[in-house]
This record gives C-alpha cells, structure tokens and sequence, in this order.
C-alpha cells in the first residue's frame, strides 16, 4: 500500500491542473460572453460565447481597440468608459455593441486580472439585456403615456402604494380638483382621503383591496371637501399584487357624480309627483262619482217629497181641508230645509276648496247651542249632558258641527240606538263628545272618515248613505277654529266623535259679558242668548239672530 501510494505520487501530474491551461478552457467552454480588455483598452480574450453575440471572429479582433466593437456612431466617450472599466475603475457598464444583425444593448460586468500583484487588465462578463432594455423602454413609454393621459384627463386619477404604509404616489388634477386637495398636501399627509369619507365607505374600501370576496366597484360615496361642501364620487380601483398576493398598489379612477345624482333625484321626484298627480286625478274622478252618486240620491228623496206635496197643494187644495193643507205645508216645509242643508254643506265645501272660509267669531254658550240644536233636530231622545261653557266661536259653524254629529250617529246608529252628546272644558279647550251604542266605526277606517265623500261601513246606497260630507265639514270647522276631530270607541259600546275648540281666554269673559247686549244670565247663573227661535221641526238655522244665511 505505502509503494503503491509513491508510485503515485512520484506521477507527473495532469496537464489541466496548470490554472492557465483550466481558466482557458473555461473560457472557452462558458455560455456566457467573455471578452478581456488589457490597461490600453485592447482586446486579448473574446471566447466563442462572445463571438456568437457580437458576430466576430476572435483572429478578427484580437489586439484590436474596443473601440472595433461599437457601432460606427459611437463617441469615443464610450471606448474611454470601456478603458476606465478595464483598469479597474468601473464594475458595470451598460452600451450598445455591434452585433451581427445591428446594435446590441449588452451589459458588461468586469472583474480586475493582477498578476504578481500588478494589474494587467480586466475580464468582462458580457450579457444581451436588449429584452430588458426594450422592456424598460415600453414602460418608460407607458408611464409617460399615462402621465400625459392622468395630466389632461376629466376624470380623476391615482396610484396610491402599500409597501407597507398607505403612501399617495400619485394624484391627477382632476382628481385634486374634485377633492379640494393638492398632490402636495396629499403626499404630505394622505388622511383627508379617508377622515371626509362615511365611515361605511372606508369600510368597503378596506374589503374590496383586502379582502378575500370579489371585490364590488364601483364605490359610490359623499366626500366632504376642505372647504364645507360635499360632493358624491364614483370610484373604481385595480389591485395590484406581488406574487404573495399581498396588495402593493391601487390604481384608481373617480368621477364626480354629483349633478348626475341630483339630475337623477329630480327625475325620481318628478316620477313621483306624476304618479302623486295621476293618483289625485284617480280620487278625484272616484270622488266625482261618489259625489254624483251620493248627491243624486239625497236630492231625489225630498225634491221628490216637494213636488208631491207641492202637486197636491196645487191640484186638491179646494179638497183638502185646513188640518191637511196646514200638515202638507209642514211637511214641505221640511223638506225644503232638508235640501237647503245639503246645499250648505255643499257650498261649504266648496269654499273649503277655495280657502274662503271666514270665521265671525263671538262669545257663545256652548252648553246652550247644544240643546238647541238638538230641540231643532227634534230628536227629543238625544241625551244632553252640557253645562254652561263660554268659548268665542262663529255660532253657525258649532252649530252645524252639532247637527252633523247628530245625523250622523242617528243614521249609522239606528233609530232605537242611545246617543248622548256632552260638552267639557279641559285644559283651556272645549270637547265636545258625541257617543253612540251603534256598531261603530272599525279602527282602519278611522283616518278616512272625516274625508269628502266617504262613507262608513254600513252606509250602502240602500241604507241612504247620505252625500259623505258631513263629517268632513265637521273636521274642517273645528280646524278653523285651532281645533281638531277626531273618532274612536265609545264606552257605549258605538263610536265616539270628539272636538276639540279653543275657549275665550278669562280675562274676556266679563268684558264679553259687557259688551254682548244679545246675552242675559239664567236663574243658575248660565249665560244664555237671546231665546229667538225657528220651527223645531225644520231644523233649519235660518231663523235665529246673528245665523249666517246662504242661499
């Protein structure tokens, strides 16, 4: 083993261990280009790699100056910068060389060659970046493309980078326009693009760049600006991600939608009033055929009443004795009054319409209209539980009130049904209460009972619906008045009316009770008007002082 092993060693050794004979053929066999360029800038190594990149011939070049490498146009600044990089001065150069087929942008990467200490020249690694180049070029053009675009767009346009702070990167004029905020100010403090946006948007924000869903553009939101007002922006972003997924940059477009909105709020309000408007033609027709209907049917019954009994005044008054025409008079009489009434209400309605609706206010004793209303009415059993209350109203308008309280709660109660109508003063107003023991009025149809032609339950052409307007002029007074009407459930058992009046102030009444010569008081001490009274069959009003006739 020990011979064996001299024998080996006493061996000439391999011809590749020489460092020139192996640093030679690594040259050659490299894929990558090596050229090597001595202190004058003269060419002595260029392998094959390089040969097949430059398209030369090594004998060709060999001793030249680099310069033979660079295109005809090149300065001889270049070959200067080549000489600098082979005495060691530069590590790195980037230039065009001549290839085979044209120029050639390459990079150069150069290593210093000492020998016994000396420098001699430089090795350079020689790689084609014309790829990189071109791509650099493209981007280069795009990011110009783009900052001319984002310079003279309309709409609004960022680039904002996460690495890992949120940093403004970029922000057109248009979009520093719509914000009230310069690049500037943005690059020096971003958070007014988010502390003037609802919290809401900042929130989908936040979810559409970092969140794991489909992201949901455009955002539409209001911003407020720096100087108090608010515009509505559409915004809509791309993600860009590094191969992490992580998001490092956002490009943004946003637009201000304010005008569009309103124009969009001003049609949906013009859609609205046209339906509101289509809608108000409907009820009017439909209150134009309940008013035909209901009206045609009230006037029938006591114009058919008076042309009978004014037919047999004409055609047997010599037949017919003094009991029966005084009867046949009293009758027509009624009904007459009966269709004056309804053109009351009628006329009232329509100044209501029209807004020409005055009030002569007086002093009037509210207990005591009562009972003569209901004397008028001659419904003898209307139960009356109405003490002295003094309220400055326009008489004819109560009145009424009172009487329409009282058909009404007789026509939709029965005949038989108990009906009682008091008058209290509670907290400076008057309310006046009318119950029945009826069926009363369902809780749905509460709100639509005081409106013009409408008619309750229970109210069919067969039962003599009546015109639907009584109880429309009784809210409409009251209002006149500061008051109100309103219906509910009586503890009767039937419906209950309630009117709310206002009452004459304290410090009138005694200067009313002066000034009032119409007025006198009562054995129980209650104010009473002057007791001229009409026919307590006609209910009619006509004949009372200080009454407001239409005809």
């Amino acid at each position: 083993m020990s011979g064996a092993g001299a024998a080996q060693d006493a061996s000439p050794p391999w011809p590749w261990a020489d460092p020139g004979v192996l640093g030679q053929a690594f040259v050659d066999a490299s894929l990558l280009a090596v050229i090597g360029v001595d202190l004058a800038g003269r060419l002595w190594v260029v392998n094959p790699a390089a040969e097949t990149l430059l398209g030369v011939r090594s004998q060709d070049v060999l001793g030249e100056g680099f310069r033979v490498l660079l295109p005809r146009d090149s300065a001889d600044e270049t070959s200067e910068l080549v000489q600098q990089a082979g005495r060691g001065e530069f590590g790195h150069l980037e230039l065009s060389l001549q290839g085979s087929d044209g120029p050639v942008e390459v990079g150069i990467s150069f290593a210093p060659l000492h020998v016994d200490g000396q420098l001699i020249g430089s090795f350079g690694v020689v790689r084609d970046i014309s790829v990189r180049k071109g791509v650099e070029h493209h981007l280069r053009a795009y990011a110009e493309s783009f900052r001319a675009l984002s310079a003279s767009s309309e709409l609004g346009m960022y680039r904002f980078a996460f690495d890992p702070d949120w940093r403004v990167d970029h922000v057109n004029p248009a979009f520093c326009d719509m914000i009230g905020v310069s690049l500037e100010e943005l690059q020096a403090d971003p958070s007014p693009l988010n502390d003037r946006i609802p919290v809401e948007a900042r929130e989908r924000f936040i979810a559409n760049r970092f969140g794991p869903g489909e992201p949901d553009w455009p955002l539409e939101f209001d911003y407020l600006r720096a100087d108090g007002r608010t515009v509505t922006l559409s915004v809509h972003e791309v993600a860009i991600r590094e191969r992490s997924g992580r998001v490092s940059v956002t490009l943004g477009i946003g637009r201000d939608v304010t005008a569009q909105r309103r124009q969009e709020q001003a049609l949906t309000d013009a859609l609205a009033l046209e339906r509101e408007a289509a809608e108000q033609l409907r009820r009017v027709d439909d209150l134009r055929r309940l008013f035909l209907q209901a009206v045609s049917h009230e006037l029938r019954t006591p114009l058919t009443a008076v042309l009978g009994f004014a037919a047999t005044l004409r055609d047997r008054r010599d037949d017919l004795g003094e009991a029966t025409i005084s009867t046949l008079t009293d009758r027509l009489h009624v009904q007459a009054s009966r269709l004056e009434r309804l053109l009351d209400d009628l006329l009232d309605i329509e100044r209501s319409g029209l807004g020409i609706e005055p009030l002569g206010r007086e002093p009037v004793d509210l207990g005591d209209l009562i009972r003569q209303v209901v004397e008028e009415v001659g419904d003898s059993s209307v139960v009356v539980d109405a003490g002295s209350l003094l309220a400055t109203v326009d008489r004819s308008k109560v009145e009424r009130i009172v009487s329409n309280l009282l058909t009404n709660a007789r026509k939709h109660a029965g005949s038989d049904a108990v009906v009682r109508v008091d008058v209290a003063a509670r907290a400076g107003t008057a309310m006046l209460t009318v119950d029945d023991d009826g069926p009363g009025i369902p809780e749905e149809f509460h709100e639509r009972v005081f409106e013009p032609f409408t008619r309750g339950p229970g109210g069919g052409e067969d039962a003599s619906p009546g015109t639907g307007i009584g109880l429309a002029l009784v809210a409409r007074f009251a209002q006149l008045h500061g008051g109100r009407a309103s219906v509910g459930s009586s503890p009767l058992g039937g419906a209950r009316f309630l009117v709310e009046l206002p009452l004459m102030p304290p410090d009138r009444q005694e200067v009313a009770d002066a000034d009032w010569p119409g007025w006198t008081s009562t054995s129980a001490g209650a104010r009473r008007p002057y007791a001229g009274t009409g026919s307590a069959h006609t209910g009619g009003y006509a004949d009372r002082p200080g009454r407001e006739t239409r005809r």
